[in-house]
């Protein structure tokens, strides 16, 4: 048998070793028990919605729904001389600090890294699922002069 994970493996889950802290027997809990013991199945479709968002299509370009206003998207274009990938990354960004935005607890950088990563592999497999006869590149970058990690995509 051959263990072969789509994903990484999780680092600095502080809330779930706090909450596993609790139980006698730490070991036999593991994030699957966290899932179902605290874990509210509407959060979680809720949460699709970043994972598997909707897209527009305009002007030859595939834009995020959630961020897409057209006239904003338009004055883009015009001013980019039609450079449409480029109106794609601007209007298809997003910080993943941004969705988090309401969260009072102190989270690690790590774990937004961890979700950038997940977030983009999605969006890769939902792009491919939904537009098979296009080419798409989901960027995810991140450093110390940028507000978190970022995550954009746009078509070729």
């Amino acid at each position: 048998m051959k263990k072969i994970e789509l994903i990484n493996q999780f680092t600095s889950l502080d809330k779930f070793e706090r909450w596993r802290s609790m139980w006698k027997s730490k070991e036999t809990v593991d994030i699957y028990s966290y899932i179902k013991a605290s874990f509210h199945p509407e959060d979680a479709l809720i949460f699709c919605r970043i994972l598997f968002p909707d897209v527009v299509f305009y002007n030859g370009g595939y834009f995020l729904e959630m961020n897409f206003e057209e006239k904003k998207v338009l004055e883009w274009f015009n001013s980019m001389d039609g450079g449409r990938q480029e109106v794609e990354k601007i209007v298809n960004h997003i910080h993943v600090y941004d969705i988090f935005d309401g969260c009072q607890e102190d989270v690690r950088d790590d774990i937004f890294e961890q979700l950038a990563k997940i977030i983009s592999f999605s969006w890769k497999i939902a792009l491919q699922e939904s537009f098979p006869g296009v080419i798409f590149s989901v960027e995810v970058f991140s450093s110390d002069k940028t507000y978190g990690p970022e995550i954009t995509f746009y078509s070729q």
